[in-house]
């Protein structure tokens, strides 16, 4: 792949963590929510985390126990380093898994991490493969212009959210919620209590902890 072509990866990506997240709060709140801080249908760190773990994995190994195990390390960290500036940066906790067993200061836990790892490896041997055969049914022409287009979308979009916390802070609208300060923290217990998945997945963490343990 190409520089162009992992950039279109990443926008994918973005997007397809866009809607994931928006489920999630739309599960969660049990009614309609759009997650993002930005004004676009895209989550970047989905998108950098996807098109890193492509480049790390893709192509490189077939075993799904270490695109599993690889993938849930990498992305756990990636998600605890994202926890810790966002919330540096924009003073607000985006999610939360205090109310999880096996947490880590609410910003990772043992059951994220496992769902990392399995999306890993399903975005490795199922998802990207099918991307990159789209793909290349695409000329590079038709490649490149998307790129830039989309590289502009995104700029413009990243610079509008910028430039609005950076107003905000200087007019001193403490008392005026943004978009993102309204929506509510992911709480993935409430989550999965909703769905009614909790007693479905604590006796495979059990089961997971113990092997581990031996």
């Amino acid at each position: 792949m190409n520089l162009t072509q992992y950039f279109l990866a990443f926008i994918a990506y973005s997007v397809i963590g866009w809607i994931y997240e928006s489920v999630l709060y739309t599960v969660q709140e049990r009614r309609l929510i759009f997650s993002g801080f930005l004004f676009g249908p895209w989550c970047p760190i989905y998108g950098g985390g996807a098109v890193i773990m492509v480049f790390c994995f893709y192509g490189r190994t077939d075993s799904v126990p270490l695109l599993f195990f690889g993938g849930a390390a990498f992305a756990t960290i990636l998600e605890y380093l994202t926890a810790v500036a966002m919330e540096n940066i924009f003073h607000k906790k985006w999610w939360n898994y205090s109310k999880m067993r096996y947490n880590f200061q609410g910003r990772i836990c043992l059951l994220g991490a496992m769902a990392f790892g399995t999306l890993c490896a399903v975005l490795c041997r199922v998802v990207h493969p099918g991307f990159v055969e789209r793909l290349s049914t695409l000329s590079e022409d038709v490649q490149y212009r998307m790129a830039v287009t989309l590289l502009f979308m995104f700029l413009i979009d990243y610079i509008a959210t910028v430039v609005k916390n950076i107003v905000r802070k200087r007019a001193n609208y403490a008392a005026e919620d943004s978009y993102e300060d309204k929506l509510p923290q992911l709480d993935m217990a409430k989550i999965y209590a909703s769905l009614g998945l909790k007693k479905h997945i604590d006796p495979i963490k059990e089961m997971i902890v113990k092997r581990i343990g031996r």
